[in-house]
């Protein structure tokens, strides 16, 4: 072969071969990356395409997607908790403030659902106000004895309405725990009132005054329903109505007010 047939590069023919090499194995590393994304534990990946919410929902583990045309938005499925205060009306008009923790979790097969009516801030837009709502649609159906009373009961209901709102939004309902209900000073002063005009009686009348009672069908009960009957009277009676409807709440841990 002749050198006249050889064709000779010129050392920028050859760096540019070079330099088209390596974009070329830069756009294929870039597009493989783009390509797989993994989801943690714990978590649901909502699928956008070109911003639109996909009905598919990535699960745990890797999953491909499309580069650059589909994105996805890892969510959080485990238990989480939500824990408020919320200051209502008793069925017999006694203002109640009560403490509760919700546990719950999101639907791990509908969270693209969730994310397209209501976003990422479900915990302040759907949960919170369903928690609230909730608390005053139930006590207001009992007294402040009944809320003390029946604690079983009423968490119950609170379980059950709360189970019903979040449930529409794909939100699951885990457990509730009502931690403390706490009335209004006016009525715990009235409680402690009744309790030491009840146990000033009691003395008064001698160690065998209960038994006394009992045997004749007078017994007047000292106990924390009376207690609760006085306290009514003497708050809605005896108290300024601006004072006695305030959502400042005391405790009355003696009687038992004060719930963990």
């Amino acid at each position: 072969m002749s050198d006249n047939n050889v064709v000779k590069m010129s050392p920028f023919q050859a760096g540019g071969k070079l330099i088209a090499t390596i974009l070329v194995l830069a756009v294929l590393v870039l597009l493989g990356s783009q390509s797989f994304t993994i989801i943690s534990a714990g978590h649901s990946g909502i699928v956008l395409q070109l911003g639109a919410v996909q009905p598919k929902v990535m699960q745990e583990g890797m999953h491909f997607k499309i580069p650059f045309i589909q994105t996805v938005i890892p969510i959080e499925v485990r238990v989480q908790k939500s824990e408020m205060s919320q200051t209502s009306a008793s069925r017999d008009l006694q203002t109640v403030s009560t403490t509760i923790a919700v546990n719950h979790h999101l639907d791990a097969e509908n969270v693209n659902k969730l994310y397209q009516q209501v976003g990422l801030e479900y915990n302040s837009r759907i949960v919170d106000p369903a928690i609230a709502e909730a608390l005053k649609a139930v006590t207001a159906q009992y007294t402040a004895e009944e809320l003390i009373s029946k604690r079983s009961e009423v968490s119950n209901k609170v379980k059950e309405v709360l189970r019903q709102k979040l449930s529409t939004y794909n939100i699951i309902l885990d457990e509730i725990n009502i931690r403390e209900f706490t009335f209004s000073d006016e009525f715990n002063r009235a409680i402690i009132q009744a309790d030491s005009r009840a146990a000033g009686a009691q003395i008064q009348a001698g160690p065998g005054a209960d038994q006394d009672r009992k045997g004749t069908g007078n017994y007047e009960s000292t106990s924390t329903g009376g207690s609760i009957a006085f306290a009514k009277a003497g708050s809605n009676a005896g108290a300024d109505p601006a004072q006695t409807n305030r959502s400042t709440a005391g405790s009355y841990p003696q009687m038992g007010w004060k719930i963990a």
